[in-house]
């Protein structure tokens, strides 16, 4: 790729100073958002932070194409993307043969390429993978929509809920896209270089300096960890001798799970607790990104990633009620009982149709059913 964006003087040295972590603690600003995630030790967590740097420096390459508020839009789909990648790599020829061999013969071939990578739901039949792509940049977007169709459906789920093709088009028109994934193809997130625990902390940095550059507190997405471990410690308080029991399984149920936080830290403290228990998570989050990377990260953690749900769309209550007719009421004109519709200013005939007894056979029936029969 040639043009004008490799002539840009380079700017990321303005685009840190204007994105680094504003200082809190008050006025006189003496407490840092730059310090250690709480919970985990000293390297890692600067680990953590190099990777967040990283992944940011991608930001650098989005601007005057994007809003700073639509980075996030790239940049989390981009890092699930890649996590998955990395997860699958080690396996990928096999599961390519094992894929050739039952082609054709085996329908639900699905389990069978599970079985490869020990998660349920996470496989890939599409030849790329991140850094092959970059060897044909003249098809890049249309072989990157052929390596996320090659996923599974579990897989593709997550990743339709960042509005991946809708990115991936905009990205090639502004000559981006073989920049940008040039730049997650160099980093290492597979869970030996970066295990779930620093994967949750990542997701949740990201998520934290996009909610900065949206004018909205990281709350609104995730729970600090140092607050979920305190719920949790609450949490288990009555139940610590239960849980020590050999082979106890236990369900928990986080209705604004966020990126998955507190589902994350209860699973690991239950297992400090007692290595034998099991701790089946379930899970709904609204907004559709950090559902997407509670729910990728729960499926690489072994859980049923399908106990995480998005968001619900509940029926609307009709305006009225159905009546009910008292079997004693047994007068009918139309279907419908005449005195009590005048009554109660329902609605009309045509719209009830709540059982009751008819008056002949004694049967639960539909007003209609029985005024038909009469």
């Amino acid at each position: 790729m040639t043009g004008s964006r490799h002539q840009r003087p380079p700017r990321g040295a303005a685009l840190q100073l204007r994105m680094a972590p504003r200082s809190g603690g008050g006025r006189n600003g003496n407490r840092t958002r730059e310090s250690t995630p709480v919970g985990a030790d000293s390297t890692s967590g600067s680990q953590i932070n190099n990777h967040a740097a990283f992944i940011w420096s991608v930001a650098d390459l989005l601007r005057g194409d994007y809003k700073q508020s639509e980075y996030g839009r790239v940049i989390l789909p981009f890092t699930v993307l890649r996590r998955l990648d990395c997860v699958l790599d080690p396996v990928k020829a096999e599961m390519l043969a094992k894929y050739e061999s039952v082609k054709g013969r085996v329908e639900n071939f699905g389990p069978v390429l599970d079985a490869l990578t020990d998660i349920d739901g996470l496989w890939n039949t599409s030849r790329f993978d991140l850094p092959k792509l970059l060897h044909d940049p003249d098809n890049l977007a249309d072989n990157l929509r052929a390596y996320i169709h090659g996923f599974s459906p579990e897989a593709q789920e997550i990743l339709d809920k960042f509005d991946f093709p809708t990115q991936i088009t905009r990205l090639d028109k502004a000559k981006l896209l073989y920049l940008v994934v040039s730049k997650f193809a160099e980093i290492d997130l597979h869970p030996d270089q970066v295990t779930n625990l620093e994967m949750g902390y990542l997701y949740e940095e990201l998520v934290r300096r996009f909610s900065e550059l949206s004018n909205e507190t990281a709350g609104e997405h995730f729970t600090p960890r140092e607050v979920i471990r305190l719920m949790v410690e609450l949490l288990f308080a009555e139940d610590d001798d239960l849980l020590r029991k050999p082979g106890i399984v236990k369900t928990l149920f986080d209705p604004a799970c966020g990126t998955g936080g507190m589902l994350s830290v209860a699973e690991d403290r239950l297992r400090e607790l007692n290595p034998n228990a099991r701790l089946e998570v379930f899970g709904q989050e609204l907004n559709d990104e950090t559902y997407a990377i509670c729910r990728s990260d729960m499926m690489l953690k072994g859980q049923d990633a399908s106990n995480i749900a998005g968001q619900l769309v509940l029926r609307r209550r009709p305006s009225w009620s159905p009546l009910r007719l008292p079997a004693r009421q047994s007068t009918v004109r139309g279907g419908v009982e005449e005195g009590a519709r005048r009554r109660r200013g329902r609605a009309p005939a045509a719209q009830i149709r709540r059982p009751f007894r008819c008056r002949d056979t004694h049967a639960s029936t539909t007003a209609a059913s029985c005024s038909s029969s009469t």
